[in-house]
Formats: structure tokens, sequence, C-alpha cells
């Protein structure tokens, strides 16, 4: 049975992880969120998953986010490499109508991709910023890219001004470039956070 996809790197991805071993790359996540459109590409003008991802990175940044709530940021959408982004409203229909609950499956990918990368599963609190700065984009889209007389629940979202900003509408070249870049830098500042805090506490 065929229950993998090729990535990018020309390596494979198992959506059943018992089937085989999944080649989990931040090279082929970078590359694929640069050129998912959101919104289905039902926006004014298009804008990428990375380029999302980067925008809700700086919020936690800009908020008061550590390195490690600012790499939970950039990463927050990564499982979207393997299973495409759908919209929420979607979501939420398939699982009250088709008890399909993509969420789960969101979640699942998203702890293996962690594991992948080495990096540790985030707590409910680690997200919380997280989640406010993905609400703050998401209302800054709207606004920005798909205007229309219909309402969203952002709408009453008090938004920080500078976030409209936050907006390049890169390539996906650009994209792929600024999102690894992010990356790096942040795996590089969590790794050396983690060894001073053992050094320290080694030293107690």
């Amino acid at each position: 049975m065929n229950d993998w996809m090729q990535t990018y790197s020309a390596g494979q991805f198992f959506f059943d992880e018992t089937a085989g071993e999944s080649q989990i790359s931040i090279l082929d996540i970078a590359r694929s969120l640069s050129r998912i459109n959101r919104f289905l590409g039902h926006s004014t003008a298009p804008i990428s998953v990375a380029e999302h991802s980067v925008v809700v990175m700086e919020i936690v940044a800009t908020e008061g986010g550590d390195t490690k709530e600012q790499l939970y940021g950039l990463l927050h959408d990564a499982h979207e490499a393997y299973l495409g982004d759908m919209s929420r409203p979607l979501k939420r229909y398939l699982t009250e109508h088709h008890v399909f609950n993509i969420s789960a499956l969101e979640r699942q990918v998203q702890a293996r991709i962690y594991k992948a990368l080495g990096i540790p599963m985030p707590t409910t609190a680690d997200m919380a910023l997280v989640e406010r700065a993905d609400l703050y984009a998401l209302a800054a889209e709207r606004r920005l890219y798909l205007p229309s007389a219909h309402d969203w629940h952002t709408d009453a979202v008090p938004l920080p001004e500078y976030v409209m900003g936050s907006y390049g509408v890169w390539g996906d070249d650009e994209a792929m470039r600024i999102f690894e870049k992010n990356f790096e830098r942040l795996m590089a500042s969590l790794k050396f956070d983690t060894r001073i805090a053992a050094e320290e506490a080694e030293a107690e």
C-alpha cells in the first residue's frame, strides 16, 4: 500500500508512522510551506504558510516570548508540509458532520516533527502566546487580503497596530530562505540556553 508521499528532497513521509521510516527535515518543511498559499489561494494577494509562520514568530517575539516560544510560533503549522492547509471552517464541518477529526491527525504529525527535529514537545503554557499570535496574524490577514462585508470571528479581535505592517508578500524562494534562517537561529539559541542551564544546574 502506498501510504507515503515523496518530499521535496526525494525522501518519504509515511502517514502511518509504523509503516516505514519517514525522512522529516526542515528543508522539506520550509520548501513546502513556502509554496502553500493560505486560505486556499482565495486572498487578494498570495500569502504563503511560510510567511504567515514567520509573522507569528515575530509577533511572539514582540509580545515578549522567549526563544522556545518563538520556535513553536515558527513551526506551529509545520504539519501542513505533509497534510496541506485545510481551512478552519472545513475542519469543523468534517468533525461535526463526517466524524473526521483532522485536528487530531495534525497534532500527531506535529509531534513527529518535533521529535525528528530534536525539539521538546510544547506545554499548554508554551503555546498560549503562540495561539494569541496566530489569532493576531489571522485577523491581520483577513483585513489586509480578504476584505468583504461578511463577518469573521476575528473582526472583534483588538489587533496591535504593528501587526498590520508585518507582511511583505514574499516569493517562495524568499519565504523559504527566511523561514530556514530563523529556524537555524532559534535552534542555535535554544541549544545554547539548554547547555548553559545544564552547566548552572551542575554547579549548584
